[in-house]
């Protein structure tokens, strides 16, 4: 009877501990970036448009999703982007002025889905923190189509000579562009006084 007893005990403490360290290992907390398992980097970031028209949708966002354990609080942060919880749509506008810093949601068991986005071609992050858990999301923008054009050149230049001229393209958000061809003509220029005209 002792026997059977203290073999009760036995597995009953063994049951106990391997629930405490099933607890103990569980990890309530996953995040995906854009549907997928959260592998990025500060060297290796998602990367995403910038809003170029002002608008805040699907293909201007990174969509961040976490599932945590029902009734925990789930914190997004952000540093160099901004965050909205829903995407743009005719009845609520989204543009690049309605982002925050920071999201706080109460997990009901199902993800939580939160869209950052970025005006800037920089690496940028959004820490999701649950707890003890936490994660960072690496997110960067690619620049948008020339905006602006800047041409510059010395202040003047000897005579008979042919200054250098220097070109540079940014996108609405100042982000330098590289990839755009620019080819600069002189029209009907002259040189008075060593000056460009």
């Amino acid at each position: 009877m002792k026997t059977t007893k203290k073999i009760a005990i036995a597995t009953a403490a063994a049951l106990a501990m391997f629930g405490i360290s099933s607890v103990a290992n569980a990890a309530p907390l996953t995040v995906t970036v854009n549907g997928a398992a959260n592998a990025t980097t500060s060297a290796a970031p998602a990367t995403v448009a910038v809003p170029a028209a002002n608008v805040i949708d699907a293909g201007h966002t990174v969509a961040i999703a976490a599932t945590a354990d029902t009734g925990t609080a789930v914190t997004f942060a952000a540093t160099g982007v901004k965050l909205v919880s829903a995407l743009n749509t005719a009845d609520a506008p989204k543009t690049v002025a309605s982002g925050v810093n920071s999201i706080v949601a109460t997990s009901a068991g199902a993800a939580i889905t939160v869209y950052a986005y970025t005006t800037s071609t920089s690496v940028g992050s959004v820490t999701i923190t649950n707890g003890s858990y936490s994660t960072i999301v690496y997110i960067a923008g690619i620049a948008g189509a020339a905006s602006k054009v800047s041409v510059w050149g010395p202040a003047s230049t000897a005579v008979g000579t042919v200054p250098t001229l220097s070109v540079s393209a940014t996108d609405v958000f100042n982000n330098p562009i590289g990839s755009e061809n620019v080819s600069v003509t002189l029209i009907g220029s002259t040189f008075t006084d060593g000056s460009i005209t």
